[in-house]
């Protein structure tokens, strides 16, 4: 090896160490964020900015790629370069604009999320980000593309249609249509979109051989006022994938956020033969859903509902009262509430709670 080149790979290698533990850190900010203490979130972002991520884009520009690698490199450049705007943008929210200073950045953080993706074969330390530390032994397999395949794979965006709204969609690099694939539907919160919130569950889904699907709302959020103005476009969606790839329709399950967690109580049970578990999380359950709940409708559908205790949108006491109604109805429901918790995003919850729970009940692993 020429000594520009190890010289590459070593820079490399250090940057994307450092660049690994930010994605990591960053992840767990989004997770675990108290909303009511933002200065608080702002000193941890700032720390770890200081310590990881501020001067990677000069580090990377001063390094000098081999030419098989430029294209690469350049793409690495520019995630970096939406991470640092993403940071920049919660740092600078203040008063009522943090929220929208959240959102904003974490949407800037998962476009740059969608860049590293596309160059983790060229960096394999990046790989580690998404695959649970099980899976990186099997990496080559889990992204070898198999022989009889010729449909996308991989993250994919589509647009809204006639019939549907826009949707993103993950198929396993390693996807073979000789086999049916389990599905998690996971749905926003509000002001949320799919290709923000589908990252929740890339690393599960990568790792474990699932297709993710995570709808748009019509509007901001979900209608839960008329919940079939979401419920035929979400119909649509799946009839659109299930069309293309091999599903296993005994594994289709359902999950949400805040808004989506509380759209996915009234999908679930508005289209039980569709789902195999449904897991509401940060959600409540609506009183339109009333109607559904005196028919029995979805009772045989299993229920995982999680729910913070320091949640300071939804009030836990809410939906404590109402799993217990649902219990004393006879719907089959687990209920999880996280003490420590409050109101965020679930990459964590994705994987200790919600897919080890949709694994026994419907045998998706």
């Amino acid at each position: 090896m020429a000594l520009q080149e190890r010289d590459y790979d070593d820079g490399m290698a250090a940057i994307t160490t450092r660049l690994l533990a930010c994605l990591r850190g960053f992840e767990q900010l989004q997770q675990d964020i108290d909303f009511t203490q933002p200065r608080a979130a702002q000193q941890r972002l700032s720390d770890m900015n200081d310590d990881l991520l501020a001067d990677l884009p000069a580090r990377l520009a001063a390094l000098m790629p081999p030419a098989a690698l430029q294209a690469a490199h350049r793409q690495l450049g520019a995630a970096l370069e939406v991470w640092s705007r993403a940071v920049a943008r919660l740092l600078a929210g203040s008063g009522p604009d943090f929220g929208l200073a959240f959102i904003e950045s974490r949407r800037l953080w998962c476009e740059g999320l969608a860049l590293a993706y596309g160059v983790r074969g060229e960096f394999p330390a990046l790989q580690a980000y998404w695959l649970s530390a099980d899976a990186l032994s099997r990496v080559a397999s889990i992204d070898m593309p198999a022989a009889d395949n010729s449909l996308p794979v991989g993250v994919q965006q589509e647009a809204a249609g006639e019939r549907h709204a826009a949707y993103a969609l993950y198929v396993p690099e390693c996807y073979t249509p000789s086999r049916a694939w389990p599905v998690i539907v996971c749905l926003h919160g509000a002001y949320g979109h799919g290709h923000e919130y589908l990252w929740t569950w890339l690393r599960v889904a990568r790792s474990e051989g699932c297709i993710v699907l995570a709808p748009k709302s019509r509007a901001p959020t979900w209608s839960l006022q008329a919940p079939d103005v979401d419920i035929e476009s979400i119909r649509a969606m799946l009839t659109a994938v299930g069309e293309r790839y091999h599903l296993d329709g005994r594994r289709i399950f359902l999950s949400g956020l805040s808004d989506g967690g509380s759209f996915a109580y009234l999908l679930g049970l508005s289209c039980p033969s569709t789902f195999a578990g449904v897991a509401p999380i940060a959600g409540v359950l609506h009183p339109i859903a009333d109607r559904l709940l005196r028919a029995k409708q979805g009772i045989d559908v299993p229920m995982l509902v999680v729910h913070g205790a320091r949640d300071f949108i939804f009030d836990v006491r809410t939906v404590r009262s109402s799993c217990a109604l649902l219990d004393k109805l006879g719907y089959a429901i687990t209920y999880t509430e996280l003490p420590d918790w409050g109101h965020a995003y679930t990459d964590g919850i994705n994987e200790r709670l919600v897919w080890p729970w949709c694994t026994a009940i419907g045998g998706a692993g």
